[in-house]
């Protein structure tokens, strides 16, 4: 008797771990999908006082959830679930409107800040692992534009 139990112990034993290990597998293939990596951002001057901002990533981006304040300019962009592997939080761009761009990262999120001398439109896009963001006069203002800032504790 002492033998059967055994054996019956130990295959809910192995039914148990087997379970936890499917368990703790499916949450960390859960966590691994749900964070991206910023791992690089790059500028260009465009005609028209326009700026096109190139922010790479180690996969495909969120859509940005974006508002825009007057006083300061400024434009953010938060992206849920992304993480910043940049060297740099400030990265300077010159002397047109678009200043510098500022890239926070919280517990849930990184926020793209691009500091204006005076606002402007701007346009994102999407496109494989890269998310674009275009600044300028000829650009129509995102909806959302003038809303106050949704709170974010850094780091």
């Amino acid at each position: 008797m002492t033998g059967v139990f055994s054996r019956q112990a130990q295959g809910k034993l192995k039914r148990f771990s087997e379970g936890g290990f499917i368990v703790f597998s499916i949450l960390l293939s859960v966590c691994s999908l749900a964070d991206v990596t910023l791992q690089n951002i790059e500028f260009s001057t465009l005609p028209g006082d326009q700026t096109e901002i190139r922010m790479n990533f180690d996969g495909p981006p969120p859509e940005p959830t974006g508002y825009s304040i007057e006083q300061p300019a400024r434009i953010s962009l938060d992206l849920f679930s992304v993480r910043s592997n940049l060297t740099s939080k400030y990265h300077p761009l010159g002397n047109g409107n678009a200043r510098n761009v500022t890239v926070l990262e919280t517990e849930d999120r990184t926020r793209v800040i691009v500091a204006l001398s005076e606002l402007v439109g701007y346009q994102t896009r999407l496109r494989g692992n890269n998310l674009y963001l275009l600044v300028g006069r000829d650009l129509q203002q995102v909806k959302a534009q003038q809303l106050s800032a949704p709170e974010m504790t850094v780091n």
